[in-house]
């Protein structure tokens, strides 16, 4: 386990400028999970934050919500220590929240179902992200590349991926546009970036991305990609990251 966990360290990972300018909007962005800890103190707990919430019907609707950040005192005394629990009323573990996205406005949200998705893809891997009112045209899909690689460490198997690519494509030959949204120099098996959400969460009626970036299993790295932030030749922008952690 510290093998791996070291390796996850080490590895160079690659990300997109975390604040993102459109034509017209300036984002600066917060996101989080409900239910999940963070040791650095990167949530500001109060009134002005909005949550995705499931709607009980199979999709989602966007409403304004309060954070709260409670230091877990049984696991550190030092409350400036101890890592925060980020709690949400009426959240749950996979409700995410977020704060200062001048285009949130409440009501349903247009989803992509994520029911079958293959979490996570593997190299060779696509996964089309369908949802009402797409075309072949401007369809968007996922696909990882990279290097299978299978190691033996006594009784222990490792199985990891070397130059580890996570793209986003939308059409297909000639008029496909395709951007890499982040690789990794080495990515064990169960630590690949992982799709959380897909929607219209800037409400300009196209795709918005909320992933999971990978790296040790008790570790959570959030990160909010909006379609109204891409910049030219860019399909989505990266706005926001968050690093969780299961508290443990």
């Amino acid at each position: 386990m510290f093998k791996r966990s070291v390796h996850g360290i080490l590895a160079t990972l690659i990300f997109l400028t975390m604040t993102a300018t459109s034509p017209s909007v300036t984002y600066s962005v917060q996101i989080a999970e409900a239910e999940v800890y963070e040791y650095q103190r990167q949530v500001k707990p109060g009134g002005d934050w909005w949550g995705i919430f499931p709607d009980g019907k199979g999709g989602y609707t966007l409403q304004p919500t309060r954070v709260s950040a409670v230091p877990d005192l049984a696991s550190e005394d030092d409350p400036t220590k101890a890592p925060r629990k980020i709690s949400v009323p009426g959240g749950k573990h996979g409700t995410f929240v977020f704060r200062g996205l001048m285009a949130a406005a409440a009501g349903p949200l247009k989803t992509v179902k994520l029911k079958e998705y293959p979490a996570p893809l593997v190299p060779g891997e696509t996964f089309a992200l369908r949802w009402d009112g797409d075309s072949p045209e401007t369809r968007m899909c996922l696909r990882v590349a990279g290097r299978p690689v299978v190691t033996q460490d006594g009784k222990h198997t490792w199985r990891k991926t070397q130059d580890y690519e996570l793209w986003l494509e939308r059409g297909s030959g000639l008029g496909a546009t395709r951007q890499l949204l982040f690789k990794n120099t080495e990515v064990y098996q169960d630590e690949e970036a992982s799709l959380r959400w897909a929607g219209d969460l800037d409400r300009d009626g196209q795709l918005d991305l909320i992933y999971a970036l990978g790296g040790h299993y008790t570790e959570t790295r959030l990160a909010l990609f909006l379609s109204s932030a891409a910049k030219p030749g860019e399909l989505v922008g990266l706005v926001a990251r968050w690093d969780g952690s299961c508290g443990c």
